[in-house]
């Protein structure tokens, strides 16, 4: 069998209102060196019932309950057998019908993963930033579904459940730690705003305090205070003049 060079991996859970245009995306694609994996969490609301309209060209999807999203992707990398692994989830779409054809054009043999530019599904940019440690630890991050990664980066670095919202992100900071990652200049996602990641702030902050100290040390201790200092040195600003 001969490997795809793109595995698009697309979770969805109840997703029957979002999950038409992401098939519709990624199935519009001009480039056909991929494979299309769903990995469905066992929706109820019909949501089954519009990936079966797709079927013919998805190349594997099932539909039982799981973990949780990362439990999901995690699903999905073990059911990938491309290259390079993409997550387009239910909501998300690529910025264009020639997204992978442009990626493809672009990848160069030594790269381990590379990432590009996010805009929101209304077509504003929402993430062209450089990621860094430092950025990371100051709570900044880049879309998952903007990055594409070579297989060999999920090796024994999986989605870890243990974390509910922000695996994503503690798989890219041990992904920096090993290998070498490059941002492109390229649109390369539509971002669902009401996506899990943005409607959870109290326990995004609990799952990295959980994480960071352990990973980054007092590095992150001292990073992560700089936000908090900025704002009390312009209410102080603001009193004084």
């Amino acid at each position: 069998m001969i490997s795809p060079l793109f595995s698009v991996i697309t979770i969805t859970y109840n997703a029957a209102v979002a999950v038409g245009p992401t098939l519709r995306s990624v199935t519009n694609q001009t480039f056909s060196d991929y494979e299309y994996i769903i990995i469905d969490g066992g929706s109820t609301d019909g949501t089954a019932d519009i990936i079966r309209q797709y079927e013919d060209k998805i190349t594997f999807w099932s539909s039982e309950p799981d973990g949780g999203i990362y439990d999901a992707m995690n699903k999905g990398i073990r059911a990938a057998h491309g290259e390079w692994l993409i997550f387009m989830n239910a909501g998300d779409t690529f910025y264009n019908d020639h997204t992978l054809q442009n990626v493809a054009d672009i990848l160069r043999n030594n790269d381990e993963v590379i990432y590009g530019n996010a805009y929101t599904t209304d077509g504003k940019l929402y993430c062209d930033m450089q990621i860094s440690h430092y950025k990371l630890m100051k709570g900044e991050m880049i879309c998952h579904q903007s990055i594409f990664a070579r297989r060999k980066t999920f090796d024994n670095n999986m989605f870890d459940t243990n974390y509910r919202i922000i695996a994503d992100k503690i798989w890219l900071c041990r992904v920096l730690r090993k290998y070498k990652v490059r941002k492109v200049n390229l649109p390369i996602c539509c971002y669902d705003m009401t996506g899990l990641s943005t409607v959870n702030a109290d326990k995004i902050n609990a799952e990295n305090e959980r994480f960071m100290p352990g990973f980054y040390g007092i590095k992150w201790h001292i990073v992560s205070k700089i936000p908090k200092i900025k704002h009390s040195i312009k209410e102080l600003v603001k009193k004084v003049f």
